[in-house]
């Protein structure tokens, strides 16, 4: 399920797959967005890195949505973020 025009991401929260708008927290839903920059949802705690990691499913690039990554490449191929494997979790 998704809100408005913000595209869909899926996390894994406490062991469990969640699918979000990727300006909101998948655990309790408040907005929350840049979670690479602002690390800790200010709703509930919920901390990228800790309890919460974003699942790369696929080899887009969760900053621009336009390059590819892998974990053998991490740093986007077309805007040159570099992913952090500690928020990461590769499925």
């Amino acid at each position: 399920m998704t809100r408005g025009d913000s595209s869909p991401q899926r996390y894994l929260v406490n062991g469990e797959i969640q699918v979000v708008p990727h300006d909101y927290c998948p655990q309790c839903w408040g907005t929350w967005d840049f979670k690479f920059v602002h690390r800790t949802c200010k709703h509930c705690s919920t901390t990228l890195g800790q309890n919460c990691k974003v699942l790369l499913d696929s080899d887009v690039c969760p900053h621009c949505e336009k390059g590819t990554v892998s974990m053998a490449q991490p740093v986007c191929d077309h805007c040159g973020y570099q992913v952090d494997l500690g928020m990461v979790a590769w499925g």
